[in-house]
């Protein structure tokens, strides 16, 4: 199930404050909350309750303006983006903002399009953290995972590993591979034991399931789509020897550890 957002406006011009809204609901089912505020002050009163994904602000406002918003809230240690809403007469000042690490400003009068462009790049970049602190987990916490397949010097064993890298999605038996290498099962058998002290069923197995707890972690795609990602035909299988080696199924360890 794809992540929803929760975003905050802040601007004292009613109309253009619920034309965004209506225009951004309307537009974009990634959003699924939206909070409203018409000055600083309202917006720094929120975020002490609710912290939103993504800001759009305007700069001129009374009580708190966005200049001084934008300021607290990055003080705060808030990392979400931030869109600026700016007259071209005050650009000037909004541009003293870049050093907070705005993502874009918007000049009024701005049509709808703008907005919803700005949104959409906003969500884009929040997925993108989401996936690099996720990569950024898995490599401290399930370093295996990012290990390359154990090699040999034995060049015939090390083309079988490669052919299993290339194949987790499609023919990895013994018979697909000694097929592809020109070799007998029995000899590729044999050698791949003694090389990698592991059999070819056993390693392939390995790497599918490897393949498969990164897909659970670093993807939303559904047990049914990675089943198939991995090599297997049947999903009750898929499941069987993935609760075998982890202790639990698919969906069990995605939520232990996602």
């Amino acid at each position: 199930m794809e992540r929803t957002y929760t975003l905050m406006l802040v601007e004292d011009e009613r109309n253009i404050l619920y034309g965004m809204k209506n225009a951004i609901l309307c537009h974009k089912p990634q959003v699924t909350d939206i909070l409203t505020a018409e000055n600083g002050r309202e917006a720094l009163e929120l975020l002490e309750e609710r912290v939103p994904d993504i800001i759009i602000t305007d700069i001129r406002m009374p009580e708190v303006d966005g200049t001084e918003l934008v300021r607290r809230i990055r003080e705060q240690g808030y990392e979400m983006p931030v869109i600026i809403l700016t007259a071209m007469t005050d650009f000037a000042i909004a541009r003293d903002l870049i050093h907070y690490q705005i993502q874009n400003y918007i000049v009024k009068p701005f049509s709808i399009e703008e907005i919803l462009k700005e949104t959409e790049v906003a969500i884009g970049e929040l997925k993108k953290r989401s996936q690099m602190k996720m990569a950024q987990k898995i490599v401290k916490e399930f370093p295996e995972l990012v290990e390359t397949p154990p090699s040999s010097e034995n060049q015939l064993i090390s083309q079988a590993v490669e052919y299993i890298s290339s194949h987790l999605d499609g023919a990895a038996s013994l018979n697909d591979i000694s097929g592809a290498l020109h070799v007998s099962k029995a000899y590729l058998s044999t050698l791949f034991k003694r090389e990698m002290n592991t059999t070819v069923t056993d390693f392939v197995t390995k790497q599918r399931m490897k393949e498969a707890k990164k897909l659970l972690l670093e993807t939303d795609m559904l047990v049914s789509e990675i089943y198939l990602k991995v090599g297997y035909q049947s999903d009750k299988y898929f499941i069987k020897v993935f609760k075998e080696m982890e202790g639990v199924t698919p969906l069990a360890y995605r939520k232990r550890w996602k």
